[in-house]
């Protein structure tokens, strides 16, 4: 399948982890005006930043490209088109041993060494275009493509500034149904790093759909999973195509989607199972502290915790303040490092 990437409009699906970007990715996928990217690029967290560092070394296209592609493999989910194939990975099942991906490997790295212009822009469409024509499910016509990368909601501005007239639709979920999900995975995550990233998720967020207003949407994931149809009319209304009834079976590169539950659930459909599930986490403690740490941003996102005790929850959000403060110093201080490293 030949694709002219400037016919195409580019849509991208943030939001914090587990907030149900990898539902709403299946949902589009199996639509046939849309052309959904089937792994995750991390590409504005992890690469776009990188090309501007390769850029600033004396070294030839051909190493750029073999420094870029392992960058790109250790650092997000295209590491699975080499892997082939796992029947247990963390991010849901995957199978794309019928795809010619010595081919798709070739190829990628050839077009990335003839690019005229090196640059971001030039480095994520020609991703796009040739998982396009390896990946696909047979003949189709998108009108648009979808990546979905949790955290690019982090990095708006970066998204707009390479594609001016992208939709971006941002998913925010219960931080407490979060942080029992992502637990499971992250053990190791303090529950003020936790509050901390999902603040800075909701409130990028938020920030950038007053900025942008026509080209980014929010919506809850509760409202998705209850409310599925009318909610994904909207969505199709945003992106501007037609609504197509296959969004509501969910698939992955074709094949049905199981979903990829910390809890080991397999669903063959659209469900609501997952909500409030953080009523019955074994440490409740921790529950009453997100409530108290979030009450404010929860409130704005339309998450009312009536528990929390104002006289408890002001004290703890004095000891996230000062938290919140040290870490912001800490990563701009990296941020600064990084830059003059690069620069």
């Amino acid at each position: 399948m030949k694709v002219n990437k400037m016919d195409l409009l580019p849509v991208f699906i943030t939001g914090h982890p587990k907030s149900g970007t990898s539902l709403l990715q299946s949902m589009f996928d199996g639509s046939s005006n849309i052309y959904v990217l089937p792994e995750e690029t991390n590409f504005f967290k992890f690469i776009d930043k990188y090309i501007s560092f390769l850029n600033s070394k004396q070294i030839s296209r051909a190493e750029k490209v073999n420094l870029l592609f392992e960058r790109l493999i250790s650092n997000s989910a295209y590491r699975n088109f080499v892997v082939g194939k796992n029947d247990n990975w963390v991010g849901g099942s995957f199978d794309y041993t019928m795809y010619d991906l010595d081919g798709f490997i070739l190829t990628l790295k050839k077009e990335l060494k003839l690019l005229n212009k090196f640059c971001s822009r030039s480095v994520l469409d020609t991703i796009v275009i040739v998982t396009m024509q390896f990946i696909n499910r047979g003949d189709y016509h998108p009108n648009c493509w979808v990546e979905k990368s949790p955290g690019h909601e982090n990095y708006i501005n970066r998204i707009f500034s390479e594609y001016p007239d992208a939709k971006i639709i941002n998913l925010i979920r219960d931080p407490r149904d979060i942080w029992v999900s992502y637990k499971k995975k992250r053990k190791e995550l303090s529950l003020f790093r936790f509050c901390y990233n999902w603040q800075r998720s909701v409130n990028n967020a938020r920030i950038a759909q007053e900025k942008f207003r026509y080209n980014v949407l929010s919506l809850n994931y509760e409202k998705l999973v209850t409310s599925t149809e009318v909610s994904l009319q909207n969505i199709a209304n945003f992106i501007q195509v037609e609504y197509d009834s296959n969004y509501m079976k969910p698939t992955k590169a074709g094949n049905i989607w199981t979903g990829n539950s910390m809890w080991g659930d397999k669903f063959t459909d659209i469900s609501t199972k997952p909500i409030g599930r953080y009523k019955n986490h074994n440490n409740q403690k921790e529950i009453r502290l997100i409530e108290s740490i979030l009450y404010n941003d929860a409130k704005i996102n339309s998450y009312s915790f009536p528990h929390t005790q104002k006289f408890k929850k002001f004290g703890i959000q004095a000891a996230f303040l000062v938290y919140r403060l040290v870490l912001d110093i800490k990563l701009d201080y990296f941020m600064l490092k990084l830059n003059k490293l690069i620069n």
